[in-house]
């Protein structure tokens, strides 16, 4: 009976019961889709789209990370680890390794070590087992093992005298996704060109081309006899290239107008008959004349008219240009449009991103390959990684110079075919070439192309993930002995006269050992070839010992700087050794020395090191972005790695001047820099202003703290100018840069002559018996360095009197990295492998006239010196009298 009585009901009522339901799910979905487009574009849920520390898959992974370092701290508490060897043993689950290879840390490389292994049967619960084969953990791993030269894994160790790992945790940065609301409202934009400046010139672009047009004059037009530049449309490029299908080539274009170029002629491919010429009379106004076709200009409100009539249609019609204008070109009038152009008053290279709205959100759309460098890419990518996710509201202006980064890389990229092609070297080498530019008056990082041969046939999001080779550290060479040498002598002023002449002797063998006699006392020598021997009879002068690149003399400089043979002295001798020695009076952290080498470059500490977050270093370079902590992390590959200076090692047990002081002097041992830093450091020395690297320019000039205040000012001019001195006195280091300096001064009819001040380095190759491997494996490091800074005349003389200073710092490092198979070579090997010397960085400029000409264009505006009467010149000459 009730099923009877249902059924009638339903019966009955049954089509209001459908009728119910279904507007219930309409509302439902209309519901559904109105909170949709409430939210679109809008902030995505943040357990999904924005991984933190205690939420999904990273809160996750850094517990499985957790449990394995304390399950390694309570079963194995007596391993002190000193080494990867022993960190290992102390932390069984785990796998970690070096960047260049090797087994020692002596503590100061914690921040170096990469988690690139966990083994899975050591993972004892069994949650975290699940996980961990669910996981991208694996993944993570395998890149990280094949890249080390990238940090996926933060690892923080506990201040202690042992690498005690107090965390490891998965940086979020990888995970944080664009799919939230961009609440990053600017842009990014980069330095401008000397090339094409804005004051007079106007810019063509199509598609991803951008082609400048210089400003003709009023009235001048230019017809045949070369006077015009012939580009073409490249259709299935969508891009402008020259007229024999190469890419457009800026630097010819540049040629071209300072030889009287006025018209830009812009021709179809496969129509002989179809062109375009554009002439840029002045800042309003440009001329279009079409060939076999018919344009259209527009602007903003709409379709253009010519200014004025023309007596003869041959030369074209005279159009307003205002920001921008937009030329339609047509087989006729009213059909067939062939192509879109634009004309703009602004600089499009300098404009690196773009917002792009839509009804999905934001998009970003950065600049394109043809139009920059890799490492500008990479900083792209950085910046939209890190700020994507960052309430950041300003626009983010580069020091960076797209077009001399863009030329520069290829002039990196030829010479290393040209390096390559050397019967010396081996088919199976790798090379790596980078070029570091720094504006010294300011501390902008104008470019920092670099050239990787491992990158080639990589696809491009793999290459563009790997670190700039400029950024990495290592060895310096001698390049670091003129800092040495200025450390010493604003320690003791009386050593800029220092001479060595009758302190130093080689003795004969004895075991097979050399010994020396240095400053009444015998040594293990260093410095032991044959052809170093002369090294050792001494040098009458600071200029001499530059010049030769002496390997004995700054030893002495340093030694005497750290009050040799006085009370309080470091060094205790024995028998064939000179053994260092901290005691009661003497402390390396605390002697005059060491706190004037932190003074003048702000160099971390051993403590500093093993404390610090391993992503964290090098990030001042990003400083002017105002980001905190956690922020910056996408922007560690293109941050520089931190300067290893851990002169602590000193007081260990049992060290020597020999095996360690000496090579540190040298830029060996436990003294390694990258470029950047390297760069900053000469910067301070030649301007004597403590110049700091960044990447962002500062919105207004940075004042620089004056270095010299509380040193002898004289004694930093005599280092300066023994280095200037000793430039025109090395026919086989640094007098072939001299002479390619001397000869563009009289080819540019340059005023203001430009100095150079220079220091070769060979940190690392065969004769020296400095192999450092790569990732513990079959490939060995083999460098060469060059230090090269620009500096008006009239600038080094404001900089004796503790004025401003002006000029560019360059450094240029080749590296050459070989198979293990070749390890055992020496000079007299197999190709008669000699290795990468210091010329080969030398000669990028110094045999290529050309080159040095082209950078020279490329980089006018750093190179002029800052004016005598500015307000920083006239508070330094009232605060000096």
């Amino acid at each position: 009976m009730p099923m009877r009585l249902n059924n009638k009901w339903m019966t009955h009522h049954g089509t209001l019961v459908k009728c119910t339901l279904a507007g219930a799910v309409l509302l439902l979905l209309l519901f559904t889709f109105c909170k949709r487009c409430t939210q679109m574009g809008g902030p995505a849920a943040e357990e999904v789209y924005v991984p933190a520390a205690d939420k999904g898959f990273v809160m996750k992974a850094n517990q499985l990370l957790a449990h394995l370092v304390s399950q390694g701290d309570a079963d194995h508490p007596g391993i002190k680890p000193h080494s990867i060897t022993e960190l290992q043993q102390r932390y069984p689950a785990l796998e970690f390794a070096l960047p260049y290879g090797g087994d020692a840390v002596e503590g100061a490389r914690a921040a170096d070590i990469r988690l690139v292994g966990v083994k899975a049967d050591s993972i004892r619960n069994t949650d975290d087992r699940r996980f961990y084969y669910n996981s991208d953990i694996p993944t993570l791993l395998e890149r990280q093992r094949s890249q080390l030269g990238e940090r996926i894994f933060r690892i923080k160790f506990a201040s202690t005298d042992h690498l005690a790992i107090d965390r490891i945790e998965v940086s979020p940065a990888m995970f944080k996704l664009a799919l939230k609301k961009d609440p990053w409202e600017g842009d990014v934009v980069a330095a401008d060109n000397a090339l094409f400046p804005t004051t007079n010139h106007c810019f063509l672009t199509w598609g991803k081309s951008v082609v400048p047009v210089r400003q003709s004059g009023k009235g001048h037009i230019a017809t045949g006899g070369g006077h015009e530049k012939v580009v073409t449309l490249d259709e299935k490029t969508h891009t402008l290239t020259m007229r024999d299908g190469s890419p457009l080539n800026y630097y010819q274009l540049y040629k071209a107008f300072q030889a009287d170029t006025t018209t830009i002629c812009l021709r179809m491919p496969g129509k002989a008959e179809t062109a375009i010429y554009i002439n840029y009379l002045d800042s309003c106004r440009v001329r279009v004349r079409p060939v076999g076709c018919y344009c259209q200009p527009y602007d903003q409100a709409g379709p253009l008219h010519p200014i004025a009539p023309l007596s003869s249609a041959m030369i074209g019609q005279t159009y307003p240009l205002d920001g921008v204008m937009k030329l339609v070109l047509s087989t006729k009038k009213g059909s067939g449009k062939l192509c879109e152009l634009m004309l703009t008053r602004d600089n499009p290279m300098l404009q690196l991103s773009t917002l792009v709205h839509s009804n999905q959100g934001r998009m970003r759309y950065n600049i394109p390959a043809t139009l920059t460098d890799c490492f500008t890419q990479q900083v792209m990518r950085g910046l939209n990684s890190t700020l994507r996710n960052t309430i950041y509201k300003d626009t983010v202006s580069l020091t960076l110079d797209p077009l001399l980064s863009m030329e520069m890389e290829r002039e990196l990229a030829r010479y290393a075919r040209k390096l390559r092609n050397n019967d010396n070297y081996y088919a199976d080498d790798q090379w790596e070439l980078s070029l570091t530019v720094l504006d010294m008056a300011t501390g902008a990082v104008v470019a920092l192309p670099y050239y990787r041969s491992s990158d080639e046939g990589l696809d491009e999001e793999l290459a563009l993930s790997r670190k700039n080779p400029a950024l990495t550290r290592r060895y310096v060479g001698s390049a670091f002995k003129p800092l040495a040498a200025l450390t010493a002598v604003l320690t003791k002023p009386s050593l800029t006269d220092l001479s060595t002449i009758g302190d130093y002797g080689l003795m004969e063998d004895k075991g097979g050992k050399r010994k020396a006699i240095f400053y009444g006392h015998e040594t293990t020598a260093w410095s032991e070839k044959d052809k170093v021997a002369s090294f050792w009879k001494g040098c009458p002068s600071m200029a001499t010992f530059l010049a030769r690149s002496d390997d004995v003399y700054p030893v002495a400089l340093v030694a005497k700087a750290l009050n040799y043979g006085e009370s309080g002295s470091p060094f205790k001798f024995a028998k064939h050794e000179v053994y260092l020695e901290s005691n009661n009076s003497f402390t390396w952290a605390g002697s005059r020395f060491v706190t004037t080498l932190d003074h003048l470059f702000t160099i971390p500490s051993m403590k500093e090191y093993l404390v610090h977050d391993s992503l964290q270093m090098g990030s001042y370079t990003w400083s002017q972005l105002g980001l905190p902590g956690d922020a910056t992390l996408g922007m560690d590959n293109v941050s520089p790695d931190p300067t290893l200076f851990a002169y602590e090692n000193f007081n260990a047990p049992g060290a020597t001047m020999q095996r360690e002081l000496a090579t540190w002097t040298l830029g060996q041992g436990t003294n390694e820099w990258n470029c950047l830093k390297l760069a900053e450091a000469w910067a301070r020395m030649l301007t004597k202003r403590k110049v700091t690297a960044t990447f962002v320019t500062p919105r207004q000039k940075p004042p620089f703290k004056d270095l010299s205040e509380g040193y002898d000012d004289g004694a930093w001019n005599s280092l300066l100018e023994s280095l200037l001195k000793a430039q025109a006195n090395s026919p086989t280091l640094l007098t072939p840069m001299q002479r390619a300096v001397n000869d563009l001064n009289k080819q540019e009819h340059i005023a203001d002559t430009l100095l150079l001040f220079s220091k070769t380095g060979t940190p690392e190759n065969y004769p020296r018996v400095e192999w450092k491997s790569v990732t513990g494996g079959p490939r060995w490091l083999d460098i060469g360095l060059y230090c090269m800074a620009l500096m008006p005349k009239s600038a080094y003389q404001q900089v004796r009197k503790g004025g401003p200073a002006s000029g560019l710092m360059c450094v240029v490092r080749v590296t050459r990295i070989v198979s293990n198979k070749h390890k055992h070579l020496t000079a007299k090997g197999n190709n008669n492998d000699n290795g990468i010397q210091s010329s080969d960085a030398r000669d990028f400029f110094a045999k290529n006239p050309a080159l040095l000409t082209k950078f020279y264009h490329l980089t006018k505006p750093y190179l002029q010196a800052p004016k005598a009467n500015s307000k920083e010149g006239k508070d330094t000459k009232k605060k000096k009298k």
